[in-house]
């Protein structure tokens, strides 16, 4: 009998250049680099995730790329959520035709379209471009000027974690 693969669950801080979304993610997962870590929920319920801090683009990562490294990550060690950064505006210059150089919303349609569910999209504040994401239920925008500290409260707050 075959164990049936259950969808990753996608946790994302989107936001322009310098909107803070690595710093909200080094701070909700108490590391500098990505990896693995443990976050618990409001419900006391310990959830295992991969996370990468850098946004996919900054990092020249395309979708595609993105899932392969997910699959490998998969095959070292079981986890059932992932928390990315990713950004709302291309990246200007030589490299604005490249494959990585996507919005957040294209990433997020690749990633459902191979079945990944998409928990929560952070969309911080100084967005050069507002997201319209087709499923607005769990898209959530953080206007002012808060500091980091504050955000992440919010984003913490915003995705259930404790």
């Amino acid at each position: 009998m075959t164990k049936k693969k259950q969808a990753l669950d996608i946790y994302i801080v989107a936001g322009g250049q310098s909107a803070g979304k690595s710093s909200v993610i080094k701070n909700l997962t108490n590391r500098k680099k990505g990896g693995f870590v443990k976050i618990t929920g409001i419900t006391g319920k310990q959830t295992d995730f991969y996370f990468r801090s850098q946004s996919l683009q900054e990092k020249k990562i395309a979708p595609d790329e993105f899932k392969q490294i997910i699959d490998k990550a998969l095959r070292k060690r079981q986890f059932s959520a992932v928390l990315i950064a990713l950004r709302t505006n291309y990246i200007e210059g030589p490299n604005i035709n490249l494959p990585y150089n996507k919005l957040t919303e294209e990433y997020i349609d690749y990633f459902m379209q191979i079945g990944w569910n998409i928990k929560f999209v952070a969309e911080l504040p100084g967005t050069a471009i507002s997201l319209h994401v087709r499923k607005n239920k769990y898209k959530h925008d953080f206007f002012g000027k808060p500091t980091i500290s504050q955000l992440t409260s919010q984003v913490k707050k915003f995705f259930n974690f404790l």
